[in-house]
C-alpha cells in the first residue's frame, strides 16, 4: 500500500503487510460521548473517538486521517443502521 493510504475495516492478512495500522473506536450516539446533555434527535453533532490502538509507526497527517476516514465511514453504518431499525419499528407498528 502507498504510503499514507487508508485501507478500512482489515483483515489479519492484510494487517500484517502494512507498515502501521490503527484500530479505532466510534461512539454510537451523543449520549454515550456526554451522559449530561439529553440525545437530541436528527441533529448533527461532532462525532468523538472513544479510543484507538495503533500498530507501527505513522506520521501524524497520516493517524488524522485515518480518524477522519473512520469517521465519515461510522457515520454511514450508523444513518444505515437508524434508517433499518426505523423501517422495521414501523414494520411492526402497522
Amino acid at each position: 500500500m502507498e504510503n499514507g493510504g487508508v485501507i478500512l475495516d482489515t483483515n489479519t492478512a492484510e494487517e500484517q503487510q502494512l507498515k502501521s495500522f490503527a484500530h479505532l473506536v466510534f461512539p454510537s450516539s451523543r449520549k454515550s460521548v456526554d451522559s449530561k446533555e439529553p440525545k437530541q434527535k436528527d441533529v448533527e453533532f461532532e462525532r468523538g473517538l472513544i479510543t484507538s490502538i495503533s500498530h507501527g509507526v505513522m506520521s501524524e497527517d497520516d493517524y488524522l486521517n485515518c480518524i477522519e476516514r473512520g469517521v465519515a465511514a461510522s457515520s454511514r453504518i450508523l444513518d444505515f443502521m437508524r434508517k433499518t431499525l426505523q423501517k422495521e419499528a414501523a414494520s411492526v407498528a402497522a
